[in-house]
């Protein structure tokens, strides 16, 4: 069975030593086979060797060229390359970061040696892997775009919300828009709700403070 070669792309060389010595200790298949301290330097490698490279670790923070530009510019060349972030960084803006430029994984370098070997595996069948504590940020993010889409309000609602700010009353607003006086009563309704407000003054209020108008 071919052997799963990869890159390491870490500024510490005390990283790339400890986990070359993890990879290439376990009992699989899977083997570090160079490393770099940069990502230029890592661009210039695989310039002569992309093809003996299936998947790449990669650092975030480091000098010259920062992992997500690295990211970015190495699957411009060579889009068939998995990449994993393995950082110290848990922040979500790092994680949305790595994974808008491609990368396949996300790893925190606090993860165990088997977590670090299966997520390899993993995306060497073109699956994503993110750890654990990764996973449950991209869920909270999820959920609170949801809550966020469930507040916003449609373009229908911010027409209405316009004409109720202008001293439209219901029947005007449907002749106005063709609809009916129920549907413009449902989508005030929906408004009202959706911005937490009480009344009609509140919403102008609100509308106003808050650039809706």
């Amino acid at each position: 069975m071919k052997n799963t070669n990869v890159l390491l792309i870490d500024d510490h060389e005390l990283i790339r030593s400890g986990l070359t010595t993890i990879i290439n200790s376990d009992d699989s298949d899977i083997k570090v086979i160079n490393d770099c301290s940069n990502g230029e330097e890592a661009i210039e490698y695989l310039k002569k060797k992309a093809k003996r490279i299936d998947v790449i670790l990669m650092d975030i923070s480091m000098p010259k060229m920062n992992g997500v530009k690295t990211t970015e510019n190495i699957l411009a060349l060579y889009p068939d390359k998995k990449i994993i972030a393995l950082t110290m960084h848990s922040e979500e803006a790092y994680i949305m970061k790595m994974i808008e430029a491609g990368a396949s994984g996300y790893l925190l370098k606090d993860s165990s040696p088997e977590v670090l070997i299966e997520a390899i595996k993993t995306v060497c069948q073109d699956k994503k892997y993110y750890s654990n504590d990764v996973s449950d940020k991209l869920v909270s993010l999820l959920l609170n775009d949801d809550k966020k889409d469930e507040t916003e309000l449609t373009s229908r609602e911010l027409q209405i919300l316009d004409l109720i700010s202008k001293g439209y009353k219901n029947k005007e607003m449907g002749i106005e828009l063709g609809i009916s006086n129920r549907t413009i009563e449902s989508h005030r309704s929906n408004i009202i709700s959706k911005l937490g407000v009480k009344n009609t003054a509140e919403l102008i209020s609100y509308a106003h403070s808050n650039d809706l108008i």
